[in-house]
């Protein structure tokens, strides 16, 4: 194929990466060269030596890598003139060792980042990455223009929006689990369905179908509305998961490559993704505008089962493209002498000269002239990006609360969800005790529980007994909380839930399992183990809604909490809510008040808001039950108009004749701001609490306050109250 006469183009987004390979056999390491690698670089190299226009955007570092990566590149007439190097920084490299005994898994290889030769691990800090760019790369889009990514940061998603909004289309190799894992599932789906067709591994898809609790890859694609996934299965074929010729989602499954003895079988997905590409390319699939469902799994399904044969090149030779045009080269410095060398000859090599650098990565005290960045430099620099304050902490509410809605919590909680029905206290102060309302109000709406929600001195001073206390407190250290837990011991009034953020905490230690307490801990993803470090700041914040988002993914399931995720995601854009908090702020200044309305599921973010406003100082707050307002309340508004900057009236996506009629009273009265969820139910009063989260901060933040940071200088007088720590008798 001439690719001089294509209009396709595809275009790789990523960072320089190079692939040194080492073959195991007879229980010596032997090098075998180096060539570029990378899931991107490899197809657009692919789709180059099959004739198609390709080029790569990218960065890499200041190093001999980088040379070697470009050159490989430029030999397989890949258009290079979009690479960037990086001050101070190095290119990704990779290790594959290949046979022997050192894979204990089905593939033949493994890859690390360390170097078998020096024993010396890649400096991750230095790595180039796509993302240091600061500004998004300029490329020319349009409806015949490919884009292929392998992994996912806000200036690759940015390119993706562009691409979809010029007409090209974008293609993602998933790559491993660790790519992701710290990104919220949820999340993960929403940018997933950015892509027009997205690769992966078996172990990838299943991980996703396990942390959404779906029961099949069908289920995922079709509950969350992915484009079409490419599964690759190893020696156990490829599975196309998608719409079908009728509509339907379902899963085309082919054959693994028949009658080979496979050699290496690193690169095998990117060569499939190639050849995949330009038969689409070939069909006239990949124009947009032509095609307004770009790459259904039934057209893919058609042609895949005779590409797998063309797999036989890259399947039985060495590397990710040894099947290509060119050759390795002899490590970083291109000493072509070193290939073939076993392990322990290239270690005297480095010995021989004075252990200067090492013969294949280049790596020493300084790489190719960069620096390596001290212990001390670098947490100094990590200390400095640190930011506490709403800003910080409100962007990352969504992200908090939805890995809470995956956490190891939702397990235990369900387990108590589904058993026998109880009376159940929930306890908290501040924003933990928005989140106990709302959590009693979920228990209630089953039909069968009983629960009220009580502030830590009033279950000390009523002495009530349930089957069960709930306690909530984000950072587990909360004094008045050991009170109550100290208590409730004494008292035998019940065994105790603390739903806190981690489970080591000084609460924690407080517990007595023999009487049947237990901890849910939000702040651990179930299939990451990661630990959050948690939000810092005076007015909690992400300690509101993350204890919520466990319970509720506990109650209705963390697929059904999938298309939650994506309306509270759009909160942060909402910019009508955003105008409204502003304007109220120009209000305030001459009308230090507020009358708050709501009821039903809108009550947690009621006294969310009421409890936000106070904490920090913003505005004196008045909350009225809508109903109960009728009984004689509105006697301290009505009159008093003047006193008021206006009303806020909280709605959980339902309102009745006499929220109507209210509605209409309030707004004639005075300015009338409306927070409404487009939910129902429990999932509007989750919604109404992440709004109620960005109002406050957008007000707040209008009026020249952090909600984070107490008031400077803080009274002395409400410091000894807030400091109190002699018990609550």
């Amino acid at each position: 194929m001439d690719r001089r006469k294509m209009k396709t183009r595809v275009v790789g987004i990523g960072e320089i990466v190079l692939d040194h390979v080492f073959e195991f056999t007879r229980g010596r390491g032997y090098y075998r060269g180096c060539r570029g690698g990378g899931s991107v670089g490899n197809v657009v190299s692919n789709l180059s030596a099959l004739g198609v226009q390709t080029s790569f955007v990218g960065v890499g570092g200041k190093d001999k890598s980088f040379e070697v990566c470009r050159r490989d590149f430029e030999s397989l007439h890949v258009d290079v003139d979009g690479l960037r190097q990086l001050n101070n920084r190095i290119s990704r490299q990779i290790f594959e060792e290949l046979g022997g005994d050192i894979v204990k898994s089905e593939s033949l290889h493994s890859f690390s980042g360390r170097c078998p030769v020096c024993e010396k691990q890649l400096n991750e800090l230095q790595v180039a990455h796509f993302s240091d760019i600061s500004n998004t790369p300029n490329i020319d889009l349009g409806p015949d223009t490919i884009l292929c990514f392998d992994r996912l940061t806000r200036n690759r998603l940015e390119l993706v929006h562009a691409a979809r909004q010029s007409g090209a289309s974008a293609i993602l190799d998933l790559g491993r689990t660790s790519f992701f894992r710290w990104i919220p599932t949820m999340r993960l789906t929403s940018y997933l369905k950015e892509f027009d067709l997205v690769q992966c591994t078996a172990t990838v898809a299943q991980s996703i179908v396990r942390r959404l609790e779906f029961s099949s890859i069908v289920e995922l694609v079709g509950q969350t509305r992915l484009p079409t996934l490419l599964v690759t299965m190893g020696r156990h074929g490829l599975s196309i998961v998608g719409q079908s010729n009728t509509g339907s989602i379902c899963s085309f499954d082919l054959p693994a490559v028949k009658n080979i003895e496979v050699y290496d079988d690193s690169g095998a997905g990117d060569a499939l993704l190639s050849n995949i590409i330009l038969r689409l390319i070939q069909g006239g699939m990949t124009n947009r505008t032509e095609n307004p469902i770009l790459f259904p799994a039934y057209l893919i399904a058609d042609f895949a089962e005779s590409l797998l044969d063309k797999l036989r090149p890259v399947l039985t030779t060495m590397g990710a493209r040894g099947h290509l045009p060119g050759r390795m080269a002899g490590g970083v410095f291109g000493d072509d002498s070193l290939i073939g060398c076993p392990i322990e000859g290239l270690r005297e090599i480095i010995k021989s000269n004075k252990g200067d650098s090492c013969a294949i990565c280049g790596q020493s005290d300084e790489i190719s002239g960069v620096p390596q960045l001290k212990e001390g430099k670098v947490q100094e620099r990590l200390k400095s990006i640190k930011r506490i304050g709403a800003r910080r902490n409100v962007s990352l509410l969504i992200d908090r609360a939805f890995h809470a809605a995956e956490s190891l919590g939702v397990e235990k909680a369900r387990e108590w969800i589904n058993g026998a029905g109880e009376r159940v206290i929930t306890v908290g102060t501040g924003g933990s005790f928005s989140a106990a309302v709302f959590v009693s109000y979920l228990l209630n709406s089953s039909g069968r529980w009983l629960s009220v929600s009580m502030k830590p001195q009033e279950v000390i001073r009523l002495r009530p007994k349930a089957d069960c206390f709930v306690i909530f407190s984000y950072s587990g250290r909360t004094p008045d909380c050991a009170a109550v837990i100290k208590d409730i011991h004494a008292r035998n009034a019940g065994k105790i839930i603390l739903m806190t953020l981690r489970r080591e905490s000084e609460l924690g230690d407080l517990l007595n399992p023999g009487k049947g307490d237990t901890v849910f801990m939000y702040g651990s993803s179930a299939s990451a183990g990661r630990k959050s470090k948690g939000e810092r700041g005076f007015v909690s914040i992400a300690g509101t809604i993350s204890p919520c988002a466990c319970i509720l993914a506990a109650s209705v399931g963390r697929g059904k909490m999938e298309h939650l995720f994506e309306i509270c995601n759009a909160v942060a854009l909402d910019e009508e809510l955003r105008s409204s908090a502003v304007q109220l702020a120009k209000r305030y200044k001459s009308s230090p008040k507020i009358a708050i309305f709501g009821s039903g599921w809108a009550w947690p973010a009621v006294i969310d808001l009421e409890s936000k406003l106070c904490e920090g100082g913003i505005i004196g707050a008045q909350v009225h039950e809508t109903k109960d307002f009728s009984h004689g309340r509105f006697i301290s508004v009505f009159g008093h108009e003047r006193e008021y900057a206006g009303s806020i009236f909280l709605s959980s996506g339902q309102r009745g004749s006499y929220e109507e009629m209210l509605g209409s009273v309030l707004s004639s009265t005075f300015p009338m701001t409306v927070i409404e969820s487009s939910e129902r139910g429990e999932y509007g009063g989750f919604e109404l609490l992440v709004r109620v989260q960005f109002f406050s901060h957008w007000l707040s933040n209008s009026l020249g306050i952090d909600l984070s940071r107490p008031a400077d200088p803080i009274p002395p007088r409400g410091l000894s109250l807030y400091r109190w720590d002699k018990g609550l008798n």
